[in-house]
């Protein structure tokens, strides 16, 4: 394989530069089968495929996203680079092609940004779990010219092999998106900060919920505040209903609300759709529920001082912890997080012992308060 005129040694462009000779090019399949949606439309994470790649390679640092359908024709091109944004182009004609290092993308071809700025350290090699490939000028204007695209670039010859640095797989067809939603979720459910209770409960829990709502599209948001309403329903049941039979569903409905507040995380990762915003306000709602539930443990509990105390103690410990995270994002790693903190509040709900659930509650999460806080003013710069 050679480089054409003026084109880069391997390595030396910049990815993320936009003045550098990086450009990918998306390749759609020259005919879709006969009856079935084309592969680009079909949904993954709530969105089309196309709309999902163009976004991903902008985030990995692709400035220009040019696509390419063959013989599909450019008004049906036209009208599928025009809704979306980040933008996409159509490609010119493959003789057109200036100069430059290409990333040849399939269709199908479902991955993430880290695979992409892995792969685009070196020209000449191709991804082994999707249809990936970084090439010279020379190799690009080959493919697209030939019929079908498609085709040809899975055939490119003489292309070192490389793993995927992060997710990537392929979309068979339409009815491959069962599949592709479970790998995307093994690889974007959970998180490294999961404790005990989130990992081997709430995760098995919420993942057939997540992976039910990760194709519609729904907006992570609208989760919050469903999660948020489960649990304050739960506590309203806990604190009024007054019967064994109301703390017990108000403990299953504040345990699945604990399940439900992973959801809304999951879907947004799936779907391309986290924010600042958005963990913004699953936090907010998240404190508001951890005091309705509180509350409603007091009001069962019935209402005493001794109550309302084990509960002000509770309520404070769990928001100090969070407090103490958020002006020390390197404090050390909470033991009682949320999910074990809303576990114990169910469980107490549960068995109708509202007064012993506060009482281990408060202390638990103050000497855990009290266990980080040491730990934070250790590590603090200053007078010793």
């Amino acid at each position: 394989m050679t480089r054409g005129k003026g084109e880069p040694a391997p390595g030396t462009a910049r990815w993320s530069d936009p003045a550098g000779p990086v450009v990918a090019v998306v390749v759609l399949a020259a005919e879709p089968p006969a009856a079935r949606p084309p592969v680009e439309s079909t949904r993954v994470g709530g969105r089309p495929l196309l709309d999902r790649t163009v976004r991903v390679l902008h985030a990995a640092g692709v400035r220009r996203v040019l696509v390419s359908a063959g013989r599909r024709g450019p008004d049906l091109v036209a009208g599928l680079v025009a809704r979306h944004a980040p933008p996409a182009e159509p490609c010119p004609p493959p003789a057109d092609l200036p100069p430059g290092r290409y990333l040849l993308v399939g269709a199908a071809a479902v991955f993430d940004a880290e695979t992409v700025r892995d792969l685009a350290t070196e020209t000449g090699v191709r991804c082994t779990d999707a249809t990936l490939a970084v090439v010279d000028a020379d190799t690009a204007r080959e493919v697209l010219a030939a019929g079908p695209a498609d085709a040809a670039l899975a055939g490119i010859a003489g292309l070192r092999l490389r793993p995927a640095a992060g997710f990537a797989t392929t979309l068979v067809d339409d009815r491959d998106g069962r599949r592709v939603h479970r790998a995307l979720w093994q690889r974007y459910g959970s998180k490294s900060t999961d404790g005990l209770v989130c990992r081997y409960l709430n995760r098995p829990l919420s993942r057939p919920v997540t992976l039910l709502l990760a194709r519609t599209g729904v907006w992570p948001d609208l989760l919050s505040g469903v999660s948020f309403a489960v649990a304050v329903a739960g506590a309203a049941v806990i604190g009024f209903g007054g019967h064994w039979w109301t703390m017990l569903l108000g403990g299953v409905l504040v345990q699945a609300g604990n399940a439900l507040d992973g959801v809304d995380g999951e879907v947004a990762r799936i779907g391309l759709r986290t924010s600042r915003r958005g963990a913004l306000l699953d936090t907010i709602l998240d404190r508001y529920a951890d005091l309705a539930i509180i509350a409603g443990l007091v009001l069962a509990a019935g209402g005493r001082p001794v109550d309302w105390a084990f509960g002000f103690a509770a309520a404070a410990g769990s928001l100090l912890v969070s407090y103490i995270n958020v002006l020390a994002p390197g404090a050390p790693q909470r033991l009682l997080r949320r999910d074990v903190r809303l576990l114990l509040c169910a469980v107490a709900a549960a068995v109708s012992a509202p007064l012993a659930g506060l009482a281990v509650l408060a202390v638990l999460v103050n000497a855990d308060a009290a266990r980080v806080f040491a730990m934070v003013l250790r590590r603090a710069p200053g007078l010793r």
